[in-house]
């Protein structure tokens, strides 16, 4: 235990700084989750431009509590919030479908609001090992294994400011910055590839 809170107190005072452009406007990829909310957090902190999108695929009985934690954040702090409800099925693939559909989502508000510069997703060090795992099982052949700080999608810039980050740092940031979140349930579910990976594997490296 002792050395748990060791670890806890190196992580926190860690010095926390985002690598991005501020003369940029950024739409965040906001889920609620303790990710999603310590990089709001940060953005917040570092008094960068952007505004928050939010997906409720209507799926679980936490979704609607998860919208509304966003939604109040966001106002509390003046920040401009998308909200797309829209009722995603289990039957397929749920993860490939909610991505659809949450990119579809995120392009249109970029599209129409035209002063912004790029999308901010939330993937951590945590993602990126995950990325890894599976691309080294499924033998992909690839530049670059885990994850890259930046791409494009339909010429739109795609942004991951999280990639140093573990995950438990950023859950330990929200607390200690008493920032909002909820945790998805779902994450534990290990009928997922990447949820049996991470508890698995990644949680004991």
């Amino acid at each position: 235990q002792r050395t748990q809170h060791q670890q806890c107190m190196k992580l926190l005072t860690r010095r926390s700084k985002l690598n991005l452009d501020k003369s940029k406007r950024y739409l965040l990829a906001c889920s609620g989750g303790p990710d999603s909310m310590a990089l709001f957090g940060m953005l917040l902190k570092e008094k960068y431009d952007f505004e928050v999108a939010f997906v409720n695929y209507k799926t679980r009985e936490n979704s609607n509590y998860e919208q509304k934690l966003v939604e109040e954040y966001a106002n509390e702090h003046g920040i401009k919030c998308y909200v797309l409800e829209k009722k995603c099925s289990f039957a397929g693939n749920f993860e490939n479908n909610a991505r659809k559909i949450r990119y579809k989502f995120f392009f249109d508000i970029v599209k129409k609001q035209k002063n912004i510069d790029g999308i901010l997703v939330v993937h951590n060090a945590d993602d990126s090992i995950e990325t890894y795992i599976i691309q080294n099982r499924r033998k992909v052949l690839t530049d670059k294994y885990g994850l890259t700080f930046s791409t494009k999608m339909r010429e739109i810039n795609i942004y991951r400011p999280l990639l140093r980050y573990e995950k438990n740092f950023l859950e330990l940031y929200c607390v200690k910055n008493s920032i909002p979140y909820s945790i998805d349930a779902t994450n534990f579910d290990e009928k997922y590839l990447r949820n049996s990976i991470r508890s698995r594997i990644v949680s004991k490296l």
